[in-house]
């Protein structure tokens, strides 16, 4: 079951309405589940052993690594496609709460023009990740939604922060847990805090578009 955990109301300005009045400017939306079933321990190794191995999901150019290496690519295994498959269904809830009357189509690829639309983030101890949002295709536009799913937590591993007005006086924080599932819009800026625990950190993350068909 998903429910709302940040909804700040403020939506578009009128002026035509009668003063005074209030209004809202904008609804926000970020969504938690804990997805059951899954075998976090063995999906962390996975992951883990992956990302040892140099299977980076960006590389600058040769023998340079990016600034968010601590990302890399999703290994193709059982229990990621189960988790996708999981994934995909909580983000189709999210998408008719918002939208039941309308049809439309979840686009979702591993890769689309050469980037992962999902792929294993690792943050190793005193490792945090910059401010950023999420964008597809060449760097300049935006997908619909995203999502961070936990794999492996510890205490003081880093909550994930979320900053809707775009300074940070008005930031909402997630304190992550194994099997979490965050989902949000993905022009969000967000980050998350220093691994200050002793172990590592991991989560997937993932991208959706979509494509309204009516």
């Amino acid at each position: 079951m998903l429910w709302s955990l940040v909804r700040a109301q403020q939506g578009p300005l009128n002026f035509k309405i009668k003063m005074p009045a209030k209004t809202s400017i904008y609804s926000i939306d970020i969504y938690m589940a804990l997805l059951k079933g899954m075998d976090n321990e063995k999906l962390a190794q996975q992951i883990l052993a992956n990302h040892e191995s140099g299977n980076l999901s960006l590389i600058k150019e040769e023998g340079t690594r990016a600034n968010n290496e601590e990302d890399s690519t999703l290994p193709d295994t059982e229990e990621t496609k189960v988790l996708t498959e999981l994934i995909i269904g909580r983000v189709i809830d999210v998408i008719e709460e918002h939208y039941p009357q309308k049809k439309y189509d979840l686009g979702f690829d591993r890769v689309v023009n050469g980037k992962n639309m999902i792929w294993s983030h690792v943050t190793f101890p005193n490792e945090s990740t910059i401010y950023h949002a999420h964008y597809c295709e060449d760097d300049t536009k935006f997908t619909d939604l995203s999502c961070v799913y936990y794999v492996k937590t510890h205490p003081n591993c880093g909550k994930i922060w979320f900053n809707p007005m775009g300074h940070n006086r008005k930031m909402f924080s997630v304190e992550p847990e194994d099997g979490m599932l965050v989902i949000f819009p993905s022009w969000l800026p967000h980050f998350t805090e220093r691994n200050l625990s002793k172990q590592v950190r991991i989560c997937i993350s993932a991208n959706f578009a979509i494509k309204e068909t009516e």
